[in-house]
């Protein structure tokens, strides 16, 4: 398994792309201080859609669930997680 975290992602992966295509984005409820992050990746971070509205003509649908970027695949906060992936998921199907 390959894991980068959001500094990492901001630095390896850029779309360049616009896409008609609608996207999701789950987001941690709880975040580190942005005050300690690169400014590109702060600016970023404190866009609600995390700079993916660049990339698509539909407005991004952003959902936040409990947890911070690693408890958030825990339980008790997986739990929410999935339930909102799942109606994500219902509506496309």
């Amino acid at each position: 398994m390959f894991y980068l975290f959001p500094e990492q992602a901001v630095t390896y992966y850029a779309p360049t792309e616009v896409r008609k295509t609608p996207i999701t984005l789950f987001r941690a409820r709880e975040f580190h201080s942005v005050k300690m992050l690169p400014d590109e990746l702060s600016e970023i971070l404190q866009d609600p859609t995390w700079g993916w509205n660049k990339f698509s003509p539909d407005p991004v649908e952003v959902h936040f669930v409990p947890g911070n970027h690693e408890t958030m695949m825990t339980n008790p906060h997986v739990q929410v997680l999935a339930e909102r992936l799942g109606v994500s998921l219902d509506q496309i199907i």
